[in-house]
């Protein structure tokens, strides 16, 4: 009986030190500087074709917050850019989508041209806001997606990584 309080213990002190290793984690590649919140996931690809993109992702099985950074090496407008991501949501299995006007806001430092939309994705709510703006001769969008049901639990992640996201010549 011992034996198995003590086992218990030692498994319960590896798990809440795996908890608490869940840190904060800094970003510093392509041109692209930003805090990844705790719990969030980068993941990175850069294409051959003047196309670098970075994911950031909450992770966990019911989590549906995604932030992805697109750098583009080409001048392309907004109504471009989104006519190209939103057909590309359509041909998905997206549904029910609505958009917004383009409208100009303010992302962490920078203005961005902004539009948001709203949809299905097999029958779960979904929402979302494209961010675009160019930086010499290069486009920089931003998509921020989540269902919406998880809205107030992304919260704060998205407000972490709009805080801190910069763009960098390199």
């Amino acid at each position: 009986m011992k034996k198995i309080l003590i086992l218990t213990g030692i498994a319960l002190l590896a798990l809440l030190s795996a908890c608490a290793s869940s840190t904060e984690k800094s970003f510093n590649k392509y041109g692209i500087s930003f805090t990844c919140p705790a719990e969030w996931a980068v993941t990175e690809t850069e294409n051959e074709d003047g196309l670098t993109s970075v994911t950031v992702e909450k992770t966990g099985k019911t989590s549906s917050g995604i932030v992805m950074i697109v750098i583009v090496d080409a001048e392309v407008e907004h109504s471009d850019l989104t006519e190209i991501y939103f057909n590309s949501l359509k041909n998905s299995d997206f549904a029910d989508m609505v958009f917004r006007e383009f409208d100009e806001i303010s992302y962490g430092t920078y203005s961005m041209t902004s539009t948001s939309y709203q949809g299905n994705m097999q029958g779960l709510a979904l929402r979302g806001n494209f961010y675009s703006m160019i930086i010499g001769e290069q486009t920089i969008y931003v998509v921020e997606q989540e269902a919406i049901e998880d809205i107030a639990v992304n919260k704060l992640g998205f407000e972490r990584i709009k805080e801190t996201l910069m763009f960098f010549a390199e």
